[in-house]
């Protein structure tokens, strides 16, 4: 959400996945903070080494320090609200 983030310490972003879509095969890390709430469907969430499998209303935060990935383990489209500090 927003089109211009140059010097915006926040980015807010609407995630949209498919069945077994992933963010990426491998864990990965950035400079900054994420937190986000589940709207729809179920999304397994590994920070760290650790993984859970969240579910419509369940949120996350950590720091994007940490290896972490998404991924949608559901049968249906999975949406999550996010935000990133600072925007990537």
């Amino acid at each position: 959400m927003g089109h211009n983030l140059k010097n915006r310490p926040l980015q807010v972003l609407l995630e949209r996945y498919a069945p077994g879509a992933e963010t990426a095969k491998a864990p990965y890390s950035h400079i900054g903070d994420e937190g986000g709430v589940v709207i729809q469907g179920q999304v397994e969430v590994t920070v760290g080494g650790a993984t859970r499998v969240l579910g419509p209303g369940d949120g996350y935060l950590f720091s994007s320090r940490l290896p972490h990935k998404f991924r949608n383990v559901g049968p249906d489209e999975a949406v999550v609200v996010s935000a990133n500090t600072p925007p990537v």
